[in-house]
């Protein structure tokens, strides 16, 4: 324990760490396109932001917030 603590604390990444996922092209063009899928089904919202679509469904708007 003695000897851990006189060691130089590490200042970086030896390299850098990969991403998990890196997401799915198709769905990226889908949300870039304003095409969002919320409880099954299709908002189409071309040129807006996903925060910006007014949604009267409860679940809908769930499924935004909570990204299930």
């Amino acid at each position: 324990m003695w000897r851990a603590l006189r060691a130089v604390p590490a200042q970086g990444f030896v390299s850098q760490p990969e991403p998990r996922s890196i997401g799915l092209y198709a769905r990226g063009r889908q949300l870039v396109a304003g095409n969002f899928q919320f409880a099954g089904q299709l908002v189409e919202a071309p040129g807006a932001v996903i925060w910006d679509i007014r949604l009267d469904d409860p679940a809908l708007a769930y499924e935004t917030q909570g990204f299930v």
